[in-house]
């Protein structure tokens, strides 16, 4: 059995959102089926300081025509 440190993935996380500049997000890890852990990080809501939870809903725009693309094109390939 693996044992997971949440302390330092969540560091992890932390310090990449630093870098990255990224206001939110909203980390699952499941295994086996099962949601072993779910965590939200900083706001979605800069403005309001409204937290990030595990049950957040992000919009993700037009981004579902980047995926279309990529895979139409890798199936050409």
């Amino acid at each position: 059995m693996i044992i997971i440190n949440w302390l330092n993935f969540e560091k992890y996380v932390q310090d990449k959102m630093d870098a990255e500049n990224i206001a939110g997000i909203s980390v699952a890890v499941s295994k086996n089926g099962k949601t072993i852990y779910k965590k939200g990080f900083g706001y979605r809501n800069i403005d309001t300081k409204e937290p990030v939870t595990p049950e957040t809903i992000f919009g993700i725009a037009s981004i579902t025509k980047s995926f279309t693309a990529l895979s139409i094109m890798i199936l050409e390939d």
